[in-house]
């Protein structure tokens, strides 16, 4: 079981997802309006993956939204030589590569080995 829960409001005049702690009920981050049409910009959440019943799928689009938080959280300066400012980059980038490439994944045919 994880201990985070996704709550989103998408049809709605400004909506917003939001991470929580789903033991304590803190919350952990927070979307709202132009934020949340990045996070699907950015391939980082899909619908289907918000309506999905799949623990795994749940879990790590939760792990994910975490990962986007912390990045978020860092030094937005964009500077070369921030410590903060790299590691908010690296994250971001990591996740981006891998969205992708999940996505890239889904659409390619199985390979077939010929003997």
């Amino acid at each position: 079981m994880t201990a985070l829960a996704i709550n989103a409001w998408l049809n709605t005049e400004h909506p917003s997802i939001s991470l929580t702690n789903s033991i304590t009920g803190q919350l952990i981050a927070c979307w709202q309006g132009e934020a949340v049409q990045h996070l699907f910009d950015d391939g980082i959440i899909t619908l289907t993956e918000l309506h999905s019943t799949d623990r795994s799928t749940l879990s790590r689009l939760s792990h994910d939204l975490l990962l986007m938080a912390c990045a978020s959280s860092l030094c937005q300066r964009q500077s070369d030589g921030c410590f903060n400012c790299i590691t908010g980059r690296l994250l971001q980038s990591y996740m981006h590569h891998k969205r992708t490439s999940v996505k890239h994944a889904a659409h390619s045919q199985p390979l077939s080995l010929a003997g």
